[in-house]
């Protein structure tokens, strides 16, 4: 059916597929961006679009309006779910309505207690797909009601902290025994990503790879597969639990961001940071959802967050998780890869910026490579992206793997980047996007007296050259081509890159106006520092040590919160 038949007019920015091309039929099924502002008049009668087809090229044709599709995607930008409308989907959504039709309840009770048999059913398989779409089965209001209740959410994230902690210390035995970074495949097809396959580029090394099977003697009696089964569904459901837009839902994820950093969980986050360090090769499903749980919650309130932290586990974890994302993104045969890297990257920028904040970190930061790690990372974005052809948009149709990763993305930026060009060209130009991101990042830790000349993490251990000033200074040209994109959206990034490399210049920190991270941690999704508030806006930053990491909406509430921040703060203040 035509775009034509159905109504819809192309427009610039939109996204469509191509159909029923005789001249070029190797397009039919390709998808691609509307660029043009109107039709292009032509000799052979109905004029003509000019589209730029998602390929390595960003080939550029003209193609009738009668030849182009809707592209829509499976989830909006800002991270609610919308329905969706091809046939494939929808006859999953209508599994999940019938799978699902004993209600919210039922199902998460189901997760909770259900054995995984040897082998799998498939339908266990599907149980991601549904934790992971609520949106697509789950009436709002029947999450709301059963999510309201505290001993109920308490529960979740009590399960969530003991299946991730079992999962990390299998994975941990997993590199031990193999003595390298193992790829673990598991009989359940939904708790295997793409990215790690007897197949894919990641598993080259056939003796790296371990199945679930052979681990039963590992780890004694517990059963791998339905540990790692179950933490990975229930980060899923938490994760799209606190993503998903809907004005009913507020008090249930209110709550559940109390609970999530109340004292009696406060092994919530350091279990989530295990799952980064033991889990990133042998189970990246695990590993992309615990950096996007850790992301919703460092950007909501991340003193809470650090304070439950001790930041040298948390920097070893990281420093092995960026290499892993180095290893994706990289990559320039895959853009399954490539986007799952941008992705898992994205979702830790918030935690990579506040870092600069969080004062106990700083020398860990330095002894960790961490600085020549994102420096590394960033040149690498800015040599892989060309602006407005060369990237990939994060589109479920064309890679609906993705679907995981976007959950927590979407939600975190959208909220602060709604309704702005930002928020178009993280959809349309993620890999560009990244780049900026990545540049604030270094900017705002410059800014804190953190030096930028280090020598890089990935490169040959004789290439003494290599550090991060002399990386940007190499790469300067690409970052103030992406300063001049015509949206403007990254017009901070020339000013930022050129100090940034300058030896012994601290960098200046874009205004919010300007900024892409600074709005995603300091503005529409920070929540008043006193758990049980759930106000957000315009709040006080604490004065003390903390650097402001504490914000409150009055007074009273940060006198009310002193007595439980005043340990990590004055803690801060010694750094």
């Amino acid at each position: 059916m035509s775009g034509r038949s159905q109504g819809w007019a192309p427009s610039k920015g939109a996204r469509c597929v191509m159909r029923g091309l005789n001249a070029r039929p190797e397009l039919n099924g390709v998808r691609a961006t509307v660029l043009s502002e109107e039709a292009i008049a032509s000799d052979a009668g109905e004029g003509r679009w000019e589209v730029r087809v998602w390929d390595r090229e960003g080939t550029q044709v003209r193609i009738k309006a009668s030849n182009l599709e809707p592209l829509m995607a499976s989830m909006g930008a800002q991270g609610s779910p919308e329905l969706p409308t091809d046939g494939v989907n929808m006859a999953l959504r209508e599994w999940m309505l019938k799978e699902g039709g004993s209600g919210f309840r039922h199902f998460l009770g189901v997760l909770q207690e259900g054995e995984v048999k040897d082998p799998p059913t498939p339908l266990l398989a599907l149980q991601h797909r549904m934790a992971e779409n609520l949106g697509w089965w789950a009436d709002a209001s029947d999450v709301a009601a059963v999510l309201s209740d505290r001993e109920t959410v308490r529960k979740l994230l009590l399960q969530v902290t003991q299946e991730n902690l079992k999962l990390g210390i299998a994975m941990m035995k997993v590199n031990e025994m193999t003595g390298q970074e193992a790829i673990v495949l598991f009989d359940c097809l939904g708790c295997q990503s793409p990215i790690a396959g007897p197949a894919h580029s990641e598993c080259s090394d056939t003796e790296s790879i371990v199945w679930t099977a052979t681990l039963t003697h590992l780890c004694g009696d517990v059963n791998v597969q339905t540990v790692a089964h179950r933490a990975m569904v229930l980060l899923g459901l938490v994760c799209a639990v606190l993503a998903w837009e809907d004005e009913r839902l507020e008090g249930a994820q209110q709550l559940m961001l109390e609970e999530a950093v109340a004292d009696h969980n406060a092994m919530l986050v350091p279990t989530l940071v295990g799952t980064l360090d033991n889990c990133a090769t042998t189970c990246p499903v695990a590993a992309h959802l615990a950096g996007g749980l850790i992301g919703l919650l460092v950007v909501r309130r991340p003193a809470s967050v650090f304070a439950d932290l001790d930041p040298v586990p948390m920097l070893d974890a990281l420093h092995k998780y960026m290499g892993y994302i180095f290893g994706l993104v990289s990559n320039n045969t895959c853009s399954v890869e490539e986007s799952f890297g941008i992705t898992a990257l994205l979702d830790v920028v918030p935690l990579l910026y506040l870092l600069a904040d969080w004062r106990e970190s700083h020398e860990q930061l330095k002894k960790r490579k961490i600085i020549a790690d994102v420096g590394t990372l960033c040149v690498n974005l800015l040599h892989t992206s060309r602006v407005g052809a060369g990237d990939t948009p994060d589109d479920l149709e064309m890679f609906p793997e993705l679907g995981r990763n976007l959950l927590v993305m979407r939600s975190v930026y959208g909220m602060a980047l709604s309704g702005s060009t930002a928020a178009t060209c993280l959809r349309e130009m993620p890999t560009s996007f990244a780049a900026a991101c990545t540049l604030e990042v270094l900017g705002r830790w410059s800014w804190q007296g953190l030096p930028m000349h280090g020598r890089c993490a990935q490169v040959p251990a004789d290439d003494e050259t290599c550090d991060v000033c002399e990386c940007i200074e190499e790469y300067l040209e690409a970052a103030c081509s992406l300063s001049r994109h015509e949206s403007g959206a990254f017009r901070c990034i020339e000013p930022l890159a050129q100090q940034l490399s300058l030896r012994g210049v601290k960098a200046h920190v874009p205004s919010k106006e300007e900024s892409l991270v600074r709005k995603v941690v300091n503005r529409a999704v920070r929540l008043c520092a006193l758990p049980t508030c759930r106000s957000t806006g315009e709040l006080i930053s604490c004065a003390g040590g903390c650097q402001g990491l504490a914000r409150y909406c009055c007074e009273a509430h940060q006198k009310q919160h002193w007595e439980r921040h005043k340990k990590f703060c004055i803690r801060q203040k010694k750094h």
